[in-house]
């Protein structure tokens, strides 16, 4: 954790945050909107709607957006996070769907991407923070969304040269907590099989949406900690198998075989694909 917060402190001098102006009443007011978020089912979202890629926001039902062009479903931001937003403060950030051309050209896309890392940060070192509950918000976080607008963002920095120059520091913190992994057929797998054990055992429901939502390498141990539940050995053993499924895709590949593959990906970029290969 140490080094996190020495990473973290080296964005925020190479890069500091926009000035913030809320006075100590509306800052306490704030903090305290961002405790209740923690202890909510719903977190920082008020409900679940399309996004279409023609601009319709629709309910939440099957292919909504077929029609529009496409979309992504996630959640919708509260108005406590809408203000929030307003304020300065950055939270609830969703990269599902990113468009990196108009992101970029944002005034404070710097200060916007600098609390980006912070939240991923908070997320990862106190269980979920602001998606501590949300996490199990079915349809609220699509993983492989997120991952997708994650790795166009990193990838569209990485041909900048700012960014693997004077900027390199703020973009090697992002790929470190910002999954950007591609939507392999083994993750597709643990999502076939927790779906499967959730249709037979309804109450595994809430553990398998937050898998679906954002998984992460303590979901291998929640999982065999509710697999000592069940009386059924078929099902117990089923629910072993989820857990080893999970470690297998989350375990760290050779760095020969990550280089390999990113060469591919900056292929725009020749002299640093090559110096990958």
């Amino acid at each position: 954790m140490r080094q996190f917060y020495i990473y973290l402190l080296a964005v925020l001098l190479v890069f500091p945050t926009l000035p913030v102006s809320s006075t100590p009443a509306r800052a306490a007011e704030f903090r305290d909107w961002i405790l209740t978020m923690k202890s909510s089912r719903k977190g920082p979202f008020s409900s679940i709607r399309w996004y279409c890629n023609d601009g319709e926001i629709l309910p939440p039902k099957a292919y909504a957006c077929s029609p529009h062009g496409g979309g992504h479903q996630h959640g919708e931001l509260s108005d406590k996070v809408l203000i929030l937003h307003e304020n300065g403060y950055w939270i609830a950030n969703l990269l599902a769907g990113f468009d990196a051309r108009k992101s970029l050209e944002r005034a404070d896309f710097i200060d916007w991407y600098n609390q980006l890392l912070i939240e991923k940060y908070l997320i990862a070192a106190d269980h979920g923070w602001i998606l501590s509950k949300a996490r199990f918000y079915r349809g609220a976080i699509q993983e492989e969304d997120e991952r997708a607008g994650a790795r166009v963002l990193l990838t569209t920095l990485a041909g900048k040269p700012e960014w693997i120059g004077l900027r390199y520091p703020a973009l090697r913190i992002g790929v470190q907590l910002l999954a950007h992994g591609g939507d392999s057929a083994s993750v597709q797998k643990i999502r076939h099989l927790s779906t499967a054990l959730a249709e037979q055992d309804p109450g595994f429901n809430k553990l398998r949406t937050k898998i679906h939502a954002t998984l992460d390498s303590g979901d291998a141990d929640r999982v065999r900690a509710y697999a000592q539940k069940a009386d059924d050995p078929q099902l117990r053993a089923d629910y072993l198998q989820l857990a080893d499924a999970i470690d297998r895709v989350l375990q760290s590949r050779p760095m020969s075989v990550l280089l390999a593959q990113n060469a591919k990906v900056f292929g725009a970029v020749p002299r640093l694909a090559e110096r990958l290969r």
